[in-house]
């Protein structure tokens, strides 16, 4: 349960840092 907790986390935080990355170049150009 725990465990399955943590690669959803994990997941959802991969998938926030890259969004965040696209967004930092498109703010670069």
């Amino acid at each position: 349960m725990f465990f399955d907790f943590n690669q959803k986390a994990k997941r959802i935080y991969e998938k926030l840092g890259v969004e965040i990355n696209e967004e930092i170049k498109t703010l670069q150009g």
